[in-house]
């Protein structure tokens, strides 16, 4: 009975790492492609697209970051579905074609096959930092660059 006991043991304690791995797999790429992903991306479309249609030259606009989020997972959702509808041929630019086979990639695997390390590596954090430095250089272009050439940014 022990020896069942202790074999009945390590197999659980197996079990429940791997589990637990899954499981912090799970929440982190979640949180990237749930939440940090689609927020930054709806910032810049309520940024660039939203606010300029919407409010006044004169006037400071009020942003939702849930309205943000909504408006991101959607883009994302919308950015999927065109990929998807494109047809593989030579035709389309590379970035496009690498962007198909990435998500082709994860897709097919699944987020319990798919390594964390190539999710992270290939698909995840090129997104971010892509979205971030198209969020973060106009910012510090404008708070930074500017006034030490002499500008105002306001003006």
């Amino acid at each position: 009975f022990c020896l069942s006991f202790g074999l009945w043991s390590r197999f659980l304690l197996k079990v429940l790492a791997q589990y637990s791995q899954l499981a912090c797999k799970c929440v982190i790429l979640g949180v990237f492609w749930l939440f940090l992903i689609p927020i930054v991306l709806g910032v810049l479309v309520d940024l660039a697209i939203v606010t300029p249609m919407v409010v006044p030259l004169y006037h400071s606009p009020i942003y939702f970051l849930y309205q943000d989020w909504a408006i991101g997972l959607l883009s994302i959702k919308f950015c999927h579905k065109l990929l998807h509808s494109l047809p593989n041929s030579d035709d389309l630019p590379t970035y496009i074609q690498d962007w198909k086979v990435l998500i082709d990639h994860l897709e097919t695997e699944g987020i319990t096959g798919v390594s964390m390390k190539w999710a992270m590596g290939e698909v995840t954090w090129p997104a971010f930092t892509y979205l971030v430095a198209l969020l973060c250089i106009p910012y510090v272009t404008i708070h930074s660059v500017l006034p030490s050439l002499g500008l105002d940014c306001y003006g």
